[in-house]
């Protein structure tokens, strides 16, 4: 199960969104596995936090994503292009 919020804004250059998210397991069956955690001195109980980031400007979209996750830290780097135009219209902004 997981919960999640995500904030975005706009501005003359471009959408900006910032993603928080946790998560972690249900069920009695998987938080009790009889796996001893040598770094805390008892049960393992997995769970994940992830943070996001993005930055869009036209077609291209940059993304910066970390994720912590029992026993585990990666992250990742990407660049996305749309080959179709952005379904939300540009912002006009007045002078």
């Amino acid at each position: 199960m997981g919960i999640s919020s995500e904030i975005l804004w706009r501005s003359r250059e471009g959408e900006w969104g910032l993603r928080l998210a946790k998560g972690w397991v249900l069920g009695r069956d998987y938080n009790n596995l009889g796996i001893h955690d040598n770094a805390t001195h008892g049960p393992l109980r997995f769970g994940y936090a992830s943070l996001s980031f993005h930055y869009s400007y036209r077609q291209y979209t940059a993304i910066f994503q970390a994720i912590s996750a029992t026993k585990s830290l990666a992250a990742h780097l990407g660049l996305q292009y749309r080959l179709s135009r952005p379904r939300i219209g540009r912002r006009q902004f007045k002078e």
